[in-house]
C-alpha cells in the first residue's frame, strides 16, 4: 500500500476518503468506527442512491447520511483506479454529490500533473471523460454555492495560476447539468481567474451566511472576500497583519496564524472584521494593530483550520463563532468563553464608555440597544443624570426620553432635547417632526402653569418664539391648550403666524371665549384684523360685546371698512352713540373729507356717478356694499341732521336751565 497523499471528509463528517500516490481511493466509515454502536441499518434505492436516513447519537445531534450504499459501515472500501501513468506522487481527492434529484456520489482526483478524474462511488468506476490542465497543482477545493446553485472546483497550479471549473449548475428549467454530461460545453472548460495574481493566496472560507472565496494580497497585506460567482468587486476588504500564512473567516472574527521568528514560536491572532474592514488604505501596521482581539502563542505550527458546529444551548447574547485548529500534536477548540454584553455592561458602570463603545464595534454587537438598556437600569434605580447621558449616546426614541423626563416633572430636560432635536427638521420625519412640536408645546405650557402656581405669569421669550416662527404643531389642539390655560393673547398669535385668524374667531366664538374683548379688538386692530371682525360671523357676534360707540369707531377704521358699513351705521347706530362718535361719522362721510377723495381717486364712483358703475369699477363680488355712493351720502348727511338735532336741542336745553334759574331767583 502506497502513503497517503490527500484526505477529505464528506460534508456530514461521516465518511473519510483517503487518496494514496497511486491514486488508489480507500474509504473509510469513520463515525461509524467511532460509535459503532449507533450504527443504522441502510438501504439503497434506484440507481444505487441510498435513502434518507437519520441517526441520533447521544441525542445531542441528527445528521443525515445520504451515502451509505458506497460501502460497508464496519470496515473500509478500497477503490482501484489507478492510471497507466507512471504516478510521480501526490494529488488531491475531493467529494462531488450531485444535487437532487440525482444526488450521486464521486470523488474528484487530481494527479500531480493536473489530470482530473471523475469516479462514482457507488460503482466503483472512472467515467470516461476526463480533463488535463497540463500544470502542477498546488491545492485545490470544492466550492458549493447554494445562492447561484453551482458547483466548481478552484484549482491553484505552479505556473499558470488559479483555475476555476463548473461542475454543475442549475438550468432554468430546474435540471441540473453537469461537466459530466455537458463537457463540450463553454461554460464547463477550465477558465483562468485574471483577478487573483502570484501575490494572491485565495481559499473557500465558510461562514453561516454562504460561501466565500478569501484573497490574501501578501504585498499590500489585505484580505479580500468575494461572493462564491466570483464577481468583479470584493463583499469586503480586510487590513491584516503582515507574514500571515492562514485565515480563518467567520461572520464577527479573523483567525490568523503567523510565524514569529525571533521565538520560532506560532501565533495565532484573533482580529474584529469591523475593525480590520473599517480602515483599508491607511497604514498597515497600525490598522491591523488595533483591530488584535487576542492573542495565543503556540509551541506547534497550526496546519489548518476547521469550523465550530452549533451549540444545542448557545448563551443568550452576541454568538461568536469559533474554530478548530490542529496541529502536530492535537487539535483544540477556540470557543466563546464571556458573553460580550456581560462585559460591555461592566464597563460601563464602571464608567469606561469609550472601552464599551470599542468593544461593542469589535464584535459588531447592536450599540444603540445597549445602551438604552443601561440607561433604562439607571433611571429605574432614580440615577437621573447618568441615564440621560446614556440615553443620548442610544440616540433614543424622542417619545420615550419626554415620557420618561415627563414622570418626573423634569421639563427642563424635555424642553432642551426637544428644542435641539427641531434645530435640524431636515433629520426627522414629517411624522416624527409634527410629534415632537407637539410635545415641546405642552412642555411650554405645563412650565407656565407651574409659574402661575408660584404666583408668576410671565411668558419666557423662547415660547413666544415657538408659537410664531415653527409651524409644525397642531393648530387646532394648539389653540384649545392655549385657551383653556388661560394664555388669550398667545392664542391670537398663533392664529395670527398661521394667517387663520378667521378660524380662531370661529373657534372662540363657538366656546364663548370672549371673555377679554376690548384685548381682543386691541389686538386684531393693531395687526389689521378690523374687516375681519365686522365681514365674520364671529367677528359680529364679538360686535355684540361692545358698545355702539366702540363698534362705530371700529368700523371707521380703514376706508374700506367704513364704505361697506355705512348702511348698518345710519340704519342701526347713528341715533344711538355720543356726539363725539357723530362728529367721527360726520367728517369721515363728508364728500370733501379724506375718506371720499380716496374713493374718487380710486375711480370707485364720479360726483355724477351711479351705483351700478361704482360696482363695476370695483372688481371684488366681496366688497359691495347695498346702496352704493348714494348710501354714504345719506350717512353724512343723517349723521350732520342728528348732531345739528342733538346740539339744538341741548341749546333748547340749556335756554330752559337759564329761564328757570332766572325765575327762581325773582
Amino acid at each position: 500500500m502506497f502513503r497517503i497523499v490527500s484526505m477529505a471528509f464528506d460534508s456530514d463528517g461521516v465518511w473519510l476518503m483517503c487518496m494514496t500516490a497511486d491514486h488508489t481511493l480507500v474509504l473509510v466509515p469513520a463515525y461509524y468506527l467511532l460509535c459503532p454502536r449507533k450504527a443504522p441499518a441502510f438501504s439503497i434505492g434506484a440507481r444505487g442512491v441510498p435513502s434518507d436516513s437519520r441517526d441520533t447519537v447521544d441525542g445531542r445531534f441528527k445528521y443525515l447520511d445520504r451515502f451509505q450504499g458506497i460501502g460497508p459501515t464496519d470496515d473500509v472500501t478500497i477503490i482501484n483506479c489507478t492510471s497507466k501513468a507512471k504516478s510521480t506522487g501526490g494529488g488531491f481527492c475531493l467529494w462531488w454529490i450531485i444535487s437532487p434529484p440525482t444526488s450521486v456520489a464521486y470523488a474528484v482526483t487530481i494527479s500531480s500533473k493536473g489530470t482530473i478524474r471523475f469516479i462514482n462511488l457507488v460503482s466503483q468506476q472512472c467515467h470516461k471523460h476526463h480533463i488535463s490542465l497540463d500544470d502542477r497543482p498546488i491545492h485545490a477545493e470544492m466550492v458549493r454555492d447554494t445562492r447561484f446553485g453551482v458547483k466548481y472546483l478552484m484549482i491553484h497550479t505552479q505556473q499558470m495560476g488559479y483555475f476555476k471549473i463548473l461542475l454543475e449548475q442549475s438550468s432554468p428549467s430546474g435540471a441540473i447539468d453537469t461537466i459530466l454530461d455537458k463537457h463540450s460545453d463553454p461554460a464547463f472548460q477550465p477558465m483562468i481567474i485574471d483577478r487573483f495574481s502570484r501575490d494572491i493566496s485565495a481559499s473557500v472560507q465558510w461562514t453561516r451566511r454562504n460561501v466565500a472565496i478569501g484573497a490574501h494580497n501578501t504585498v499590500k497585506d489585505t484580505y479580500e472576500v468575494y461572493d462564491g460567482a466570483l464577481s468583479n468587486y470584493p463583499l469586503f476588504v480586510y487590513n491584516v497583519p503582515p507574514r500571515c500564512d492562514r485565515i480563518h473567516l467567520t461572520d464577527r472574527l479573523m483567525f490568523v496564524t503567523r510565524q514569529d521568528p525571533s521565538s520560532k514560536q506560532c501565533r495565532l491572532l484573533v482580529l474584529s472584521n469591523l475593525i480590520a474592514g473599517s480602515g483599508v488604505g491607511q497604514l498597515h501596521s497600525k490598522r491591523s494593530a488595533t483591530s488584535v482581539v487576542q492573542e495565543f502563542a503556540l509551541e506547534n505550527g497550526i496546519k489548518g483550520f476547521f469550523r465550530t458546529h452549533c451549540h444545542s444551548d448557545p448563551p443568550p447574547g452576541t454568538a461568536l463563532e469559533g474554530a478548530i485548529l490542529w496541529t502536530s500534536s492535537g487539535a483544540f477548540e477556540l470557543r466563546q468563553k464571556h458573553v460580550p454584553e456581560t462585559i460591555f455592561f461592566q464597563l460601563i458602570a464602571n464608567g469606561r464608555d469609550r472601552e464599551a463603545d470599542a468593544l461593542g464595534k469589535t464584535v459588531g454587537m447592536d450599540l444603540l440597544t445597549l445602551y438604552e438598556n443601561a440607561a433604562d437600569f439607571y433611571f429605574a434605580n432614580k440615577d437621573f443624570g447618568r441615564a440621560l447621558s446614556l440615553y443620548y449616546l442610544s440616540n433614543v426614541r424622542s417619545e420615550k426620553l419626554v415620557y420618561k423626563f415627563v414622570e418626573i416633572e423634569r421639563t427642563d430636560i424635555v424642553i432642551t432635547h426637544l428644542r435641539s432635536a427641531l434645530k435640524h427638521p431636515d433629520t426627522l420625519s414629517n411624522l416624527m417632526r409634527k410629534r415632537l412640536a407637539d410635545i415641546l408645546l405642552a412642555c411650554y405650557v405645563q412650565i407656565y402653569l407651574s409659574n402661575v402656581d408660584s404666583g408668576s405669569e410671565e411668558v419666557s421669550e423662547d415660547f413666544l418664539d415657538f408659537l410664531v416662527s415653527n409651524s409644525d404643531f397642531d393648530f387646532e389642539e394648539a389653540v384649545s391648550l392655549l385657551h383653556d390655560a388661560g394664555l388669550f393673547l398667545q392664542t391670537l398669535m398663533v392664529g395670527h403666524a398661521r394667517q387663520r385668524m378667521g378660524s380662531v374667531l370661529e373657534w372662540l366664538c363657538a366656546r364663548g371665549g370672549f371673555h377679554d374683548p376690548q384685548q381682543l379688538l386691541s389686538f386684531l386692530e393693531s395687526h389689521g384684523y378690523a374687516q375681519l371682525i365686522t365681514k365674520t360671523s364671529a367677528g359680529r357676534t364679538l360686535l355684540v360685546g361692545y358698545t355702539p360707540d366702540q363698534r362705530v369707531r371700529l368700523m371707521l377704521k380703514d376706508s374700506r371698512t367704513a364704505w361697506e358699513h355705512a348702511h348698518l351705521i345710519r340704519e342701526e347706530l347713528v341715533g344711538v352713540v355720543e356726539e363725539e362718535t357723530l362728529l367721527l361719522i360726520v367728517s369721515s362721510f363728508d364728500p370733501l373729507g379724506e375718506l371720499m377723495a380716496h374713493a374718487r381717486e380710486a375711480n370707485r364712483f364720479s360726483v355724477n356717478g351711479s351705483a351700478s358703475h361704482y360696482r363695476s369699477s370695483l372688481g371684488s363680488a366681496s366688497f359691495e356694499p347695498q346702496d352704493g355712493p348714494s348710501a354714504w351720502i345719506d350717512l353724512f348727511i343723517v349723521s350732520l341732521l342728528c348732531l345739528c338735532y342733538r346740539r339744538s336741542l341741548l341749546s333748547k336745553q340749556k335756554k330752559r336751565r337759564r329761564q328757570r334759574r332766572r325765575t327762581f331767583l325773582r
